[in-house]
């Protein structure tokens, strides 16, 4: 899960291919993507009551009736849609407090809880209201929560001003230990099959697994891990992604994807900026900044840069990726673009 990154940097034109090997031949430039997605839905200020002042969609969940919640940086801070009822639900600033002026992150809990990491602190949906779940009351000028996961224990982790909390019995508890690493702004969580808790930062990963905080090392080529995001699935695999370029996890041994060995030793990409990971039924899913949106299959790889969906492949940066429980593929970009995909057709 993310929350709002803003860095500034050139954004490469680039034309990629739709599949390749792991070695691949060395093309005379990079090649072209020509195949169009099979079915795709695109929703905006047009065609949605997605703002006009959108500036990010930051988040993507999906609940247990199958309804899409984002989060995003605008008037509308939180809308929920229904694919199959073509209903949209709003809850802008009116349901928070007025303080609020964007949701960075949401997730679900195992009973179907949604909640909301804020500007101005956490909030949990009952239902009917936004409730304000933790704040700081401490002498902060502001209250600012980037970051927010729900694990497979259920219990809810989110960042606090920079300060790690865990949700746990109805109360909330500041965690203990991690500020005596090295590593610093978390901005990123994930839980594995094994009940540990992966912290991403902005320079480096960290492990709790119960009762100790553990920094990991970084790959050996790469000088620091700035992460965006990460997946751990179903296996002993962990995907890290983020400035660095993407990045995966076997135990102790790291392996970094090379662009060059995607697109060719000729391609203009240096590093796959990752900033959103997810796992599908045949393989791994992830959205760049400089890149656009790429599935890897086994060691084939298949890219859309963006025009594919009507989108200039400039603008075509992904914040976030979900899949809901019908398989189609939610992409959440920074321009105010929300996608819906499906390699077949849009099961709705």
């Amino acid at each position: 899960m993310k929350y709002s990154i803003y860095i500034l940097f050139t954004i490469i034109s680039i034309i990629v291919i739709q599949s390749c090997e792991k070695d691949p031949v060395v093309p005379t430039s990079d090649p072209v993507l020509t195949e169009l997605p099979k079915g795709y839905l695109k929703f905006n200020s047009t065609n949605s009551p997605l703002p006009e002042d959108l500036v990010d969609l930051n988040s993507i969940v999906v609940d247990q009736s199958n309804n899409i919640w984002i989060g995003t940086q605008s008037s509308a801070l939180v809308l929920k849609y229904n694919l199959s009822s073509n209903k949209w639900t709003t809850f802008g600033v009116e349901h928070f407090r007025p303080d609020v002026w964007e949701i960075a992150d949401l997730d679900i809990d195992d009973n179907n809880n949604v909640w909301a990491a804020s500007v101005d602190g956490v909030y949990k949906f009952n239902g009917n209201t936004w409730e304000l779940s933790l704040q700081d009351t401490s002498l902060h000028a502001f209250s600012r929560s980037s970051v927010i996961h729900a694990d497979n224990l259920n219990q809810v982790w989110c960042v606090l001003n920079g300060d790690l909390y865990r949700h746990l019995d109805d109360t909330w508890q500041e965690m203990s230990g991690f500020d005596s690493l090295s590593v610093f702004q978390i901005q990123a969580l994930e839980s594995d099959k094994d009940g540990n808790l992966w912290i991403g930062c902005f320079n480096g990963l960290v492990k709790y697994n119960g009762t100790s905080f553990v920094q990991i090392d970084p790959p050996t080529d790469v000088e620091s891990l700035n992460i965006f995001d990460i997946d751990a699935g179903a296996t002993d695999t962990l995907w890290v992604g983020g400035i660095s370029g993407l990045h995966y996890l076997v135990g102790d041994s790291w392996t970094t994807l090379k662009p060059h060995l995607i697109f060719g030793i000729t391609t203009s990409i240096e590093k796959l900026i990752t900033t959103t990971i997810t796992t599908s039924d045949i393989g791994k899913v992830f959205g760049t900044w400089t890149a656009g949106l790429g599935f890897k299959t086994g060691e084939n790889y298949t890219f859309f840069r963006g025009s594919e969906f009507g989108i200039d492949t400039n603008k075509f940066q992904i914040n976030e990726l979900e899949y809901d429980l019908n398989g189609n593929l939610w992409i959440a970009t920074r321009f105010g673009e929300l996608i819906v995909y499906n390699e077949n057709e849009i099961v709705k």
